[in-house]
């Protein structure tokens, strides 16, 4: 069972990281997006204040926010 677990999350990972990369290449980057304030970040410098359960993870591109599928749907569509 671990070692499923174990391939499950390298799957995962991987995944994860080819998605990433392709969307890198249509602009975007990865971001988190504090709800409360609206604010974008690019990393976790200056996140210790705030809490997690007001942080949404996601991508940005042009100034906009995109949750991690709404940004997967748009690259599909744009190519």
């Amino acid at each position: 069972m671990a070692a499923t677990l174990g391939a499950m999350n390298e799957t995962r990972t991987h995944e994860a990281l080819e998605i990433r990369h392709a969307l890198a290449g249509l602009g975007f980057r990865p971001a988190l997006l504090h709800f409360d304030t609206m604010t974008l970040y690019w990393s976790f410098d200056g996140l210790a204040g705030l809490s997690r359960a007001t942080l949404l993870e996601g991508f940005e591109r042009g100034g906009f926010f995109y949750t991690r599928e709404a940004a997967v749907r748009a690259a599909r569509e744009w190519t």
